[in-house]
This record gives C-alpha cells, structure tokens and sequence, in this order.
C-alpha cells in the first residue's frame, strides 16, 4: 500500500471534482444546527428555579435532539457510503456523479443499515465504559488513571478503524452484502495493518487539529456577523477535511485491487 500515492490520489480527485464535499457539508451543517439548538436548550439549567412547564419544555427538546442526532446519524453513513462509487468511477475515468452515488448507496439499504446498527451498538457501548471509566479517573482524582484512560481508548480508537476500514468500500465497489464485506474487509485490514495505522493516525492528526479550531470558533456572547462568519467557515473546512478522509478510504481499496 503506497500511502504518499493514495494521499496524492485523493487530493487529485477532490481538487478536479469539488462538487463532492456537498455531501458531507450537508451533513456538517446539519450537525451543527443540533449543538446550537442543544446549547440554546440546555440555557434553562441555568436557571436557579425552574418550572414544571419548563422542565417538560426541555424534556421535549432533548427527545427531539435524540431522534434528530439519530437521524442524522444514519444519514451520515448513507453519505459516506456515496464516496466508494465516486471514487470507482473516478479510478474508470468515468464521470463522477453525486446522484449516480446516492442511487448507489440508496440499493446497498440492507447492508448500510446493518453496518449503522453495529456501529452504534459499539459505539454506545464504548461511551458507557469511556464515561465511567473517567468519571471513576476523577472520583479518584488520579492523573494517572486518567491518562492510562485516554491512551487506552485512543488505541481502542485506532485499532476499531483499522478493522472496519475496508468494509463499506467493500460492501459499495464489490456489491457485497455486510457479511462478506465484513470478512474481506476484516482480512484486508489485518493484511496491512501497519500502512492503515499510518494512515489512520495521519487521519487522527488532522481531526485533532480541525476539532482544535472548531474549539477556537465556537460561539460566544451575542452571534456578531463576524462570528457567524468564522463558525460557518470553521465548518466548511470540517466538511473539506472530513471529504477528504472519505475519499482516502476507498481509494485505498482500489489501490489494493490493482
């Protein structure tokens, strides 16, 4: 697997098709209208007394940010399922077709909504234990507990990416249902799984620093045109950041079925 050649190859094709961040922007912006409707929800806990209706008023809001954030949640694996099409028919100096993607993805329902529960179900669990595990670092007021944590989940992080890495571009460029996508794509994984560790921390590093200036650029005190304008660009650059790992993913697929 030659990492500099798929790093390169990614960048090519976004940089002659940017069309192919709208999915992600989408999905970008959408995430970011829920954390500004939960921050301007959770403004009632401020409150030094609060109301029956009140309190159901918030109730209510969080139930919907829940079905909302779930939504989305799906919607998020649906478009990053389009990117293995984009990028075949990329590779086949075919024309590189948002609607021809989204069709694509939109046949493969079964196997992207078995992957999406899965993902869930691992991820819900994961942040039970990681939420537990840190509250119980803090109890205890151990640093060092804590950082055994965080680098503990960091190789857990690392390790899980490694192993379902291939498995949606498998399912998408192969038509494969999720149990073959999952065996080859388990198989692809631990066959080269030291360029994937390189890749995946490349990819860690640089959603590190995006996280880092989505921070910087949060809202603060009134929104100030100017502040709009930051936090709208902050998430575009999320958006350019977050296509262009989607799009390195399966090109290192197509680079391995040389």
């Amino acid at each position: 697997m030659d990492l500099p050649k798929i790093l390169s190859d990614s960048l090519a094709m976004f940089r002659e098709n940017p069309k192919i961040v709208l999915p992600r922007l989408i999905t970008t912006m959408l995430y970011a209208v829920i954390m500004l409707y939960l921050v301007q929800a959770s403004l009632i806990l401020k409150e030094t007394e609060i109301t029956p209706i009140q309190a159901r008023d918030f109730f209510v809001k969080m139930a919907f940010i829940l079905a909302s954030t779930i939504i989305l949640y799906i919607l998020d694996v649906y478009t990053y399922a389009m990117y293995p099409q984009l990028a075949k028919d990329y590779k086949k100096g075919l024309q590189v077709s948002l609607v021809k993607a989204l069709k694509k993805v939109l046949a493969k329902t079964k196997t992207l909504i078995g992957f999406s529960i899965i993902l869930f179900s691992i991820l819900g669990i994961s942040t039970i234990i990681f939420t537990s595990l840190i509250t119980l670092a803090y109890t205890l007021a151990s640093t060092f507990i804590l950082s055994l944590i965080i680098l503990v989940s960091l190789i857990a992080l690392l390790a899980a990416a490694i192993l379902l890495f291939f498995i949606i571009p498998v399912a998408v460029i192969d038509d494969a249902g999720l149990k073959t996508a999952a065996s080859k794509g388990f198989r692809l994984s631990m066959e080269n799984k030291k360029p994937l560790l390189k890749l995946n921390l490349f990819f860690l590093l640089l959603l590190l620093a995006t996280s880092t200036i989505l921070y910087l650029t949060e809202f603060e005190g009134a929104l100030a045109a100017i502040t709009i304008i930051v936090f709208a660009a902050s998430r575009l650059l999320q958006a350019v950041v977050y296509t262009y790992i989607c799009i390195a993913n399966p090109i290192a697929y197509l680079s391995l079925e040389k």
